[in-house]
């Protein structure tokens, strides 16, 4: 049988996308509060079925001692048995009467908790559920959101590449058409024209995106 310590010292295994830590950890706490409430109080009633078990042996007892009693007082009075004997069968009528109406009330109350702790852990089971239900749906949602922030993200980077590609053949061509006219004019200028910069090998637009 667990005890309130079991339940206290339980430990999950950690997996992937698992149950929140701390919520499983608020729920266990709980149950062992709870569940050490209802263990308690079970030990309480079995004591307390003990002490009556206990007063019904007496009683059984008493009513031996007394049949013992009259058994030895028939020789004197068998009218003075008789009445014994019936106010004896009373007593311990009563008595069990009375036992057993005590032990069915504890029965019933005992029932009565551990129903009420049943539906309450079922309750705050269910509710962890909805919870990580809910935790779940909003990462999927951050998750849609980042791929599209990252899809719109890769088209402004291509967009703005392409650009700055155009104005760079814009400022460019003019120069190239000023050195070529300056050659014609001056063939001389070959050796000028050799030592102009070279024009910047352009990275591929995909591999700076990545």
């Amino acid at each position: 049988m667990l005890t309130p310590l079991d339940v206290q010292n339980k430990e999950f295994r950690r997996a992937l996308r698992g149950y929140n830590e701390e919520e499983v950890d608020e729920f266990l706490d709980q149950l062992a509060q709870d569940y050490e409430w209802i263990y308690m109080e079970n030990e309480r009633l079995k004591e307390k079925l003990e002490d009556i078990e206990s007063g019904i042996k007496r009683y059984e007892e008493m009513e031996q001692t007394i049949k013992d009693t009259l058994v030895m007082a028939q020789k004197n009075s068998d009218e003075l048995r008789e009445n014994t004997q019936k106010e004896t069968e009373v007593m311990v009528n009563e008595a069990r009467q009375k036992a057993q109406q005590t032990v069915k009330d504890a029965e019933e109350k005992a029932d009565k908790i551990i129903s009420m702790a049943e539906e309450k852990a079922e309750e705050i089971t269910e509710d962890a559920k909805q919870k990580v239900e809910s935790t779940l749906q909003e990462y999927q949602w951050l998750q849609r959101q980042a791929k599209v922030f990252r899809v719109k993200f890769r088209s402004f980077l291509e967009a703005q590449l392409n650009l700055m590609e155009k104005q760079e053949k814009e400022i460019l061509e003019p120069q190239q058409e000023i050195a070529s006219a300056y050659y014609y004019e001056d063939p001389g200028a070959s050796e000028q024209t050799d030592n102009l910069p070279e024009e910047p090998e352009k990275e591929d637009s995909s591999q700076q995106l990545e």
